[in-house]
Formats: structure tokens, sequence, C-alpha cells
């Protein structure tokens, strides 16, 4: 944990929520990040991180001629999670950039192990990994909402930068 010892304060539901005694001990959070403590709850004194479900229906532009979803499609779905994540978190890209802060990919992977045809709807499951204030590892898991089978799984990386391009 990169903000000292003394971990205080909860998520609330699907709502940003900042105790004033978290925004207290650690000051040096910058705001923009301040946005993360949604997503971690206290479960028996121990912060744990909550991940969230973002529902997709395959669209007949993301297929080929035979019906199955081209590759490339995967990794948009998981920045469409990545945005519902920070919408659930009350902390939407548009925010952070109004509020001058800018978060690049830094990497991203996907592994594919099952083929995802025209008219199936996935269910992408988006986790935090690690989160050190500067840098976010998320990762995904992208399964078929009527069976559960895990179709795709794959993580990003993200960095917290200014305007300027300039860590936070």
């Amino acid at each position: 944990w990169p903000f000292g010892e003394k971990k205080t304060g909860t998520g609330r539901g699907n709502r940003c929520f900042f105790p004033e005694s978290v925004l207290y001990y650690y000051p040096e959070i910058p705001r923009g990040h301040r946005a993360f403590w949604a997503l971690f709850r206290r479960e028996k004194g121990e912060f744990v991180v909550k991940s969230v479900l973002y529902r997709h229906k395959v669209q007949y532009y993301e297929t080929d001629q035979k019906g199955i979803v081209h590759h490339s499609n995967y990794i948009r779905w998981m920045e469409e999670a990545r945005v519902f994540l920070m919408e659930q978190m009350g902390c939407s890209y548009r925010a952070m950039e109004e509020a001058g802060i800018l978060s690049p990919v830094l990497e991203v992977s996907c592994k594919y192990e099952r083929m995802v045809r025209f008219g199936e709807t996935v269910r992408i499951r988006t986790l935090i990994r690690e989160y050190n204030g500067i840098r976010l590892r998320l990762e995904y898991e992208i399964r078929l909402a009527s069976t559960g089978q895990l179709c795709t799984a794959g993580h990003s990386s993200h960095c917290f930068l200014t305007r300027e391009g300039k860590p936070l």
C-alpha cells in the first residue's frame, strides 16, 4: 500500500464515497485517484478489491462472414468494460480528462480460449489486480453469459499523467 499504514474508509455500493478521514489521512492521494477508494471494501479488517461485470451482445459488424467475432473486438470490449468500471466508481474518463488527468494504455494482452459468435452475449468481469497510485493493472475474463464458459482472458496496464505528460 503506497500511502502509509493507516487504511480507513470503505466503498459504499457502486458509488464513489470518501469519508473525510480517508482524505485527511491520505492528502497526498491525487484528487483524480481518490475515486479508486470506491473499489475497496472492508472484509474482516482487510481491504478487498471489488470487480464489476459488464454485458455485451455481439453485433453483426464485429464478426467475419462465418459469424465469428474478429479477434480485435475483444480488446475493444475490454476497453468498454474498463470505462464501465470507472463509471461505476463515479470517476468517468470524461471527468478525469476535464480534471487534466490522462490514462494511456501501457500494455494490453489477450488469450483466446473459445470463439464467440454473432448474437451471443458475453459477460466481462473486470478486476483491479494492482494499483500503486501511478500504475493500474486490470484483468479481464470474457465468458458466455448463457453457460459461463471462458472465452478470453486478458489484462491491461495504464498510468496516470497530467496533460503535460508528467506522472501524477
